[in-house]
């Protein structure tokens, strides 16, 4: 049988639960069969509390490669049961890898191994550099610090912050690209044989009293303000990667515009995120 990762099966015949080892297959007691039901819960505990830390580390600039002050987006995808993907996806070579893994905001221009397996990043600006960390257990990491300085706001203007006059998110740009990069890692977690369960999760730093605009150009924002400087938007658990990305996120995007305000995202029609050349 194939390994199970949404929890313990029971032989419906015998109402018996077993497992495998390298000595062949054996009967759970009690204490075994209690242990492995807890463990998703304890790891849907655990887990939450490890991504906060590691967004407070970010927003007080430790990282992987250098960080500037602006603002910041972080999202993370981490396994809630063991994985292999990180064994297997570091076994590759680096160069083969790598491409699928860029930024969430930049293409990626280097990458280099560190002792918590590899890092992907963009070059390095004024703004800082971005990043995607691959970790040994499988968690992946990446980190955008593409906040623009002061501008006129105008359809031509792009990327995830918006740091003109009005001041506020250019949260279009934002969802298309977590959406896109949610998509890339969903081909690669296909391709080395993971299949879940994740715990997906989405923080924006920096942005105490900015606005999201539906709209590039800053036109139709409304007039409320995140009112907190970390966004610590609550983690979903994702068994089936199966459904398209967009839809996968569509409850992480409608949280993120109800910290500015709206209702859910204004992108998403019949639960499906709608592509736009007018934003």
């Amino acid at each position: 049988m194939p390994r199970s990762y949404v929890g313990l099966h029971m032989v419906r015949e015998t109402g018996r639960f077993h497992s495998r080892t390298s000595n062949g297959k054996y009967r759970l007691d009690a204490t075994e069969i209690r242990r492995a039901i807890l463990g998703r819960a304890e790891a849907q505990e655990r887990l939450p509390r490890w991504r906060a830390e590691r967004v407070a580390r970010i927003n007080a600039l430790e990282a992987p490669v250098p960080l500037g002050a602006g603002p910041k987006v972080i999202f993370h995808a981490i396994p809630i049961a063991e994985s292999g993907f990180g064994a297997r996806a570091l076994a590759r070579p680096a160069d083969e890898i790598a491409p699928h893994l860029r930024p969430v905001d930049a293409h990626a221009a280097d990458w280099h191994h560190n002792l918590d397996g590899l890092v992907v990043q963009s070059a390095n600006d004024a703004r800082g550099t971005s990043y995607v960390q691959l970790s040994r257990d499988g968690t992946l990491e990446t980190v955008g610090v593409r906040a623009a300085g002061p501008r006129d706001p105008g359809p031509q203007s792009s990327g995830m912050f918006d740091e003109s006059p009005a001041q506020g998110i250019g949260a279009f740009h934002l969802e298309s690209s977590l959406i896109q990069l949610l998509g890339r890692w969903i081909d690669r977690w296909a391709a080395l044989g993971e299949s879940g369960p994740m715990m997906l999760a989405l923080a924006l730093t920096g942005v105490k009293g900015l606005r999201l605009f539906p709209h590039s150009d800053g036109l139709y924002a409304l007039p409320i303000q995140i009112d907190r400087d970390v966004l610590l938007i609550p983690e979903i658990v994702v068994d089936d990667f199966s459904r398209p990305p967009d839809v996968i996120l569509h409850p992480i995007l409608d949280m993120m515009w109800n910290a500015g305000g709206w209702p859910g995202s204004p992108h998403y029609h019949e639960g499906r995120f709608q592509d736009s050349s007018r934003r």
